[in-house]
């Protein structure tokens, strides 16, 4: 029996504001990986209950797998049948954490659906992402962890996955409070008409005029829309690089939506403030549903 098993050990490191054009830094996996492969057969389950998330730390987003260049450790496509099984990293997803958010991309020819779940557990009758046939399709994922932390993606088709961890739940005091959806920005409109350029980074104000001053992360709809060709956008928090890692993939003149759950700056200028980049021109629109601040912060501004 083959599996995968990678396991990453990364390290973050915080650094000034970025505000203006600016290229993705280069990143490499940190640490040692091993990885094996399981395409036999995998149980099926029904949901189990689960004790209710925490609190959520979110982080400026970070690469974790990549099987197109082998970072993690693999450098496959997963086969048709097959399970991906990985680790998250313990440098930045601690002992305690009950579950991670996840942006998680599939690459692949030809249409499929991706399953993640607990390894322990099983495989579920349910998918989390499904695949579109030569144009990358991502979706934010909250997979829970079994008592090795370990995490499967099942893929049903041949396809290429990449895995971007945006934050984690456990014991904490940030707690989350739901809004009525609010349109935070839309750069056909806010921006005067001007596309955001590729390769530059513009900075959102989301607190306090959407959500507590106190808030740590913003639950957002994160839509591009009208880019000149073929590319990705990532959303991350103001005052961190910015990050290899993505949120969106569209093709040009296309409408695409995901949900994302992104930290908000911390201080100074960045504070309350998200930031986008964009690989290539175009615009983009946020909208705010909910926030996560410490236990005892006030409502939403009223709107």
């Amino acid at each position: 029996m083959n599996r995968w098993i990678v396991r990453l050990v990364v390290s973050v490191v915080a650094v000034g504001a970025i505000v203006v054009a600016t290229e993705v830094p280069d990143a490499e996996p940190v640490g040692a990986a091993s990885a094996s492969i399981a395409c036999e057969a995998q149980p099926t389950t029904e949901p189990a209950g689960t004790p209710a998330l925490d609190s959520y730390r979110a982080i400026n987003p970070l690469r974790l797998i990549d099987t197109r260049d082998g970072t993690g450790g693999v450098r496959s496509a997963i086969g048709a049948g097959c399970t991906l099984e990985f680790t998250p990293p313990s440098t930045t997803v601690p002992a305690e954490a009950q579950a991670v958010a996840l942006s998680v991309t599939a690459v692949a020819a030809g249409r499929g659906f991706f399953t993640v779940s607990p390894c322990a557990s099983g495989r579920p009758p349910t998918s989390n992402v499904n695949a579109r046939a030569g144009i990358p399709t991502p979706n934010l994922v909250v997979a829970m962890m079994d008592s090795s932390r370990r995490i499967c993606i099942y893929s049903n088709h041949l396809s290429d996955v990449v895995v971007d961890l945006a934050g984690w739940w456990g014991p904490g005091t940030d707690r989350f409070t739901a809004v009525t959806p609010v349109r935070a920005y839309d750069s056909r409109l806010d921006a005067g008409g001007v596309r955001l350029t590729g390769g530059a980074v513009r900075s959102v104000p989301i607190a306090p005029s959407f959500v507590p001053s106190g808030a740590t992360a913003a639950v957002i709809n994160f839509t591009a829309t009208d880019a000149v060709s073929p590319g990705w956008l990532v959303a991350y928090p103001c005052g961190e690089p910015p990050p290899l890692a993505s949120n969106l993939n569209v093709v040009a003149a296309e409408d695409r939506a995901v949900a994302a759950i992104v930290g908000l700056g911390r201080s100074g200028a960045d504070a309350g403030r998200i930031c986008v980049r964009s690989l290539m021109d175009t615009h983009f629109v946020i909208d705010v549903t909910g926030y996560y601040a410490p236990a005892g912060f006030g409502p939403a501004p009223a709107l």
